[in-house]
């Protein structure tokens, strides 16, 4: 980046700044319910997502549509929160600390709570999806997620949000922003991939070093649990940490691991993908040391 190091430093405090407090304080809902733009009610969204660097993301998206965030980290928090007051939509991962998205949904919609659901997971596979779309989502969205692509789908379910915007939010492609890199027909992805973390962060460059300083502060120990996971033969464990890790590659622009990870979900069990996956690991985490060392 060819911004002063003390700018970088703000950017990367600021983010994890972010980040932290949905760390430390959980469930957030600090908006009150009457609050307006230029006239314009502005909706509130439950967001519930566990992974720190995606919501802290996703969470700034949201409220640049504009709309009031109220953000948990669990199923036991998206129900207390979801119960004490009305939200105009729910945007739900499918898979939390202490449980699934889809039993979420089903307990609030057992108890007469009719709001709009959004999914949005890491997986990709067609039955995972249609499971979720089955359960009662209206939609799901695949995780890294782009800032146009989560706009324009709040905006499709919460008509509020395109009118507090007063059409200064230009509409969503999002076929374009969710387009992955051209995969090279052999050899390897790249460590990091900048234009793919630009079309997660809609354009903001200034944003990716303040990204990967938070993820590379998680990934070690990530990379540990992963690997314990992998020494114990532990199915839930791995499956639980390979999805958090894919939901947050993509805004870090990190596409050998990301690649990589995907390989290791789809056959936990095989050995290629196990070492393609270590290898993936030490590439990455040998590159943050050297970005980390030069600034």
């Amino acid at each position: 980046m060819n911004r002063g190091t003390d700018q970088a430093d703000d950017e990367k405090n600021h983010a994890n700044d972010h980040a932290n407090d949905h760390a430390n304080d959980g469930a957030r809902d600090d908006a009150p319910d009457d609050a307006t733009m230029d006239g314009a009610t502005m909706p509130r969204i439950l967001l519930v997502e566990d992974e720190p660097v995606s919501a802290a993301f996703l969470r700034d998206a949201i409220a640049a549509c504009p709309a009031h965030v109220a953000s948990a980290e669990t199923a036991a928090e998206a129900l207390r929160l979801a119960r004490e007051r009305p939200f105009d939509l729910w945007l739900i991962d499918a898979h939390l600390p202490d449980g699934r998205g889809a039993d979420v949904l089903a307990r609030l919609r057992a108890e007469g709570r009719d709001t709009p659901a959004l999914a949005h997971t890491a997986e990709t596979a067609k039955a995972v999806l249609d499971a979720l779309i089955d359960a009662g989502f209206e939609e799901v969205l695949i995780k890294p997620l782009g800032v146009a692509a989560l706009q324009g789908a709040i905006r499709r379910f919460v008509p509020s949000a395109a009118r507090a915007a007063h059409g200064s939010l230009a509409d969503a492609n999002d076929s374009d922003d969710n387009a992955g890199p051209e995969r090279p027909t052999g050899g390897k992805f790249p460590v990091f991939d900048d234009a793919t973390a630009l079309r997660a962060l809609n354009g903001r460059r200034e944003h990716i070093a303040a990204m990967r300083g938070m993820w590379s502060a998680e990934l070690p120990q990530q990379a540990q649990r992963i690997a314990s996971a992998l020494r114990d033969d532990d199915a839930a464990v791995l499956r639980a940490e390979l999805h958090k890790l894919l939901a947050s590659t993509g805004f870090v622009g990190a596409l050998r691991l990301q690649a990589a990870a995907r390989e290791l979900q789809a056959a936990p069990n095989a050995e290629r993908a196990r070492r393609r996956f270590d290898g993936a690991m030490a590439d990455t985490l040998s590159a943050l040391r050297d970005q980390a060392s030069s600034e």
